[in-house]
């Protein structure tokens, strides 16, 4: 328990001690039982009062995620009738395929569980299959199955730091009052553990927005290599990522991870880089959401979790690349209702692979009219993305389903100058871009 967290109950005896060899007297006896039903009743008024909160607290958050589904559901039919009406007059559309939704993937019977490409929704990312995870920040015991922080594991938390932009050590919190929490909460794979920093204003305060940096130090005997970090900001969509740096000792300067940007009102985020030496990680968050609580300016900012990790990700490769040889992914994506597929006249992937040279690539995609490569219609290994052609949009056969067909391969060498990928690290998609031409089924619908 952090020392500025909430104290509901705090139980206190006065110690009377017996007489030698004889009874308690009378009054000392009964005071003392006073005392323990005193405690009594207020531990049992404490926890009936968490117990309202909690009740209150899961029906407010019942009823706002009702509201967000049926939301999320009423912009979904939007985009869907958008989509239809495009068909329907003839225009042509655009649809992104974001793979934090699960509703598309398709898990091949017909390949073997080894060449199966890795998903996670929540990070939105399928990449390279993993054959071993070594965490930098915790353990897990093997007797008891718990997690283990060792004893000289260390963080930091200041909101004075320098950003090396020329103005010093600044105060980024200034003149708030902060409730600390407790920074390694976020540092135990535990995810229901959260660290959590408040910084409190007066209503009419003109600050805008805090900063904090966080710096661990990876604890001694630990192989020190890493390749990925996991962060979960919290809350999930409103913090910013401004910063993530590592140093190879504890005598050295900070370097950013390879390819970073800062992210604004940021959700869980995987990053990939290159193999670095890791004594040390600093991360620092910005918080423009605040709230009114009790009369008071509140931001509220912090971390689930973050995770520093050597991945050891499936290095094997066929040049052949022919069906299930390769680690694969399979996206299913229907036509708009009552619609096919007619032309397409871009495909946009995200991170976008084609920017690597032609022949030094490490993600193949086959758009295909089948769930295998018997109905290619597209192959980024041979054909040119067709908005970068001068001919006739790709024809989509008015397909009524198509299938983003992925393989991978290990980062052993360069992409070239503009690959989205780091050496010694795995490829990975987060979604797919499409600006098509729907074709009506029944042109009297």
């Amino acid at each position: 328990m952090a020392s500025d967290d909430i104290k509901i109950v705090q139980p206190s005896v006065q110690r009377r001690p017996a007489r030698y060899r004889g009874p308690f007297s009378s009054e000392e006896y009964n005071n003392f039982q006073d005392q323990v039903v005193h405690d009594i009743r207020n531990l049992a008024g404490a926890a009936n009062a968490n117990a309202s909160k909690l009740s209150r607290a899961l029906n407010d958050v019942y009823s706002e995620n009702q509201y967000l589904k049926r939301r999320v559901a009423a912009l979904t039919a939007d985009n869907e009738y958008r989509e239809y009406i495009a068909g329907k007059g003839g225009v042509k559309t655009e649809r992104f395929i974001d793979f934090h939704d699960t509703s598309g993937i398709i898990i091949p019977s017909n390949i073997s569980a080894d060449k199966v490409a890795e998903f996670s929704s929540q990070f939105g990312e399928i990449s390279l299959p993993v054959n071993a995870i070594e965490n930098k920040f915790f353990n897990f015991s093997l007797r008891t199955n718990e997690v283990i922080n060792p004893p000289d594991f260390s963080v930091s938390v200041t909101g004075v730091f320098d950003k090396a932009d020329g103005r010093g050590l600044v105060d980024y919190e200034p003149g708030g009052v902060i409730k600390h929490g407790e920074p390694k909460n976020a540092f135990n794979g535990i995810n229901e553990l959260v660290w959590t920093r408040q910084v409190i204003y007066q209503r009419e305060s003109d600050v805008d927005s805090v900063e904090v940096q966080l710096t661990a130090n990876v604890p001694a005997g630990i192989f020190s290599e890493a390749n990925v970090i996991e962060i979960i900001p919290f809350p999930e969509g409103s913090v910013d990522i401004t910063d993530i740096s590592t140093a190879p000792d504890l005598g050295s300067g900070f370097v950013q991870i390879d390819n970073f940007q800062p992210i604004n009102n940021a959700t869980a985020k995987r990053f990939h880089f290159s193999p670095r030496n890791v004594e040390q990680v600093r991360i620092r968050l910005r918080c423009r959401n605040w709230r009114e609580i009790n009369g008071k300016k509140v931001f509220t900012y912090g971390l689930r979790e973050f995770g520093l990790k050597l991945v050891d990700y499936v290095k094997a490769f066929d040049p052949d690349d022919t069906f299930g040889k390769n680690p694969t992914a399979i996206v299913e994506i229907k036509a708009p209702r009552d619609h096919t597929f007619n032309s397409i006249y871009r495909i946009d992937p995200e991170p976008n692979f084609l920017l690597e040279d032609v022949n030094s690539r490490h993600v193949r995609l086959r758009l295909s009219t089948t769930p295998d490569f018997s109905g290619i219609i597209w192959d980024s290994a041979n054909d040119i993305p067709p908005q970068l052609t001068i001919s006739n949009p790709l024809n989509a056969q008015s397909a009524s389903t198509l299938y983003a067909i992925y393989t991978f391969k290990y980062v052993e060498s360069s992409g070239g100058y503009n690959s989205p990928f780091s050496i010694g690290t795995s490829p990975y998609a987060r979604g797919l871009g499409l600006t098509y031409l729907p074709l009506p089924t029944n042109a009297n619908l």
